[in-house]
């Protein structure tokens, strides 16, 4: 008998992720944004008040992991079926503070959808000194060859 986890029941599918300079994030599947003819007028991708604008646009599966990078150097994982879909494509979002413990005057600079193929783990790491728990998620995402962090 095999066990099953919910991420098995949901279906991969290409999103549009879209993160606002005022902190709002939505997921639209991808198909909601069709291609232009000649002459086409465009199409509203998102309804933002006049102080706000769209900053981050990423194009991602459901099943991949998202590392959202703020300005203070910190970095937070997330999975991009857990962000909600937005009900239209026109919709404003949610608020990314509701999905990340992000303090008060930091922002998300960055978003990098990575797909999930292998998992690292922490015990392959041996240090002399003594090493904060940050440092060692920044050496096994360099280690992944997502990104090289400089955390210290």
């Amino acid at each position: 008998v095999t066990a099953y986890s919910d991420e098995d029941l949901i279906p991969h599918q290409r999103v549009v992720l879209t993160l606002s300079n005022r902190g709002f994030i939505k997921r639209v599947p991808s198909r909601a944004f069709t291609p232009q003819q000649r002459g086409g007028k465009g199409i509203i991708g998102m309804v933002t008040r006049e102080s706000d604008a769209v900053r981050i646009l990423t194009v991602a599966d459901t099943h991949d992991n998202l590392f959202f990078f703020t300005n203070r150097g910190k970095v937070f994982y997330l999975k991009c079926h857990e962000i909600p879909e937005g009900s239209s494509r026109i919709s404003r979002g949610l608020a990314v503070i509701n999905l990340l413990s992000i303090t008060e005057g930091e922002r998300v600079t960055a978003i990098m959808a990575t797909v999930p193929v292998m998992v690292i783990p922490l015990v392959i790491f041996f240090y002399k000194e003594k090493v904060s728990y940050r440092a060692i998620i920044g050496a096994a995402i360099a280690a992944a060859g997502v990104a090289i962090l400089f955390l210290e």
